[in-house]
């Protein structure tokens, strides 16, 4: 019997002393550990920080007109964040949105554009009847002398205005 064997049958021998409740244990936690990582829920964190939030992280320039004219007025985007505690991951926002969510219905005008490699750009522009309820013109047509601030939001890769 060599000594590399005697030292296997020795380390199964101890392993086999070890109640099944402690391996189970163990890939428990380590499970949960894992899920806990990968679903992002971050209600451990947020019991540590006293429910808090974390803050408001931007990038912008701060010499630009559009920061001093928005978001330098928008206190919520100098405060700080806490997600709901039941909706923490945004697997589970996504989910939620995706089953249960119900968007708003708005009314855009689309514009496309093809680019120089033969893509396609769409810009839906909000109307300005959905803007401005009760407003007195209920128009179609985007005048070019509006003077309407501008708010893009890029919803994703194959996302559009219509999706929650």
């Amino acid at each position: 019997m060599e000594c590399s064997d005697s030292i296997s049958e020795l380390l199964l021998k101890v392993a086999s002393l070890i109640p099944i409740s402690h391996y189970l244990l163990g890939i428990w936690i380590i499970s949960f550990i894992f899920w806990y990582n990968f679903l992002e829920i971050h209600i451990i964190s947020d019991l540590f920080n006293g429910f808090r939030g974390n803050p408001v992280s931007l990038t912008f320039n701060t010499c630009s007109e559009i920061y001093h004219n928005v978001v330098s007025k928008c206190s919520i985007l100098h405060g700080r964040y806490l997600v709901t505690p039941w909706l923490a991951s945004p697997h589970l926002q996504t989910s939620f949105l995706n089953f249960l969510g119900r968007p708003p219905k708005f009314t855009y005008k689309r514009q496309l554009f093809i680019t120089p490699d033969g893509g396609t750009i769409a810009f839906d522009w909000l109307m300005p009847s959905d803007v401005n309820r009760g407003s007195s013109y209920r128009s179609n047509v985007i005048s070019k002398e509006d003077t309407t601030p501008i708010v893009i939001v890029i919803p994703g890769l194959m996302s559009d205005s219509d999706s929650p």
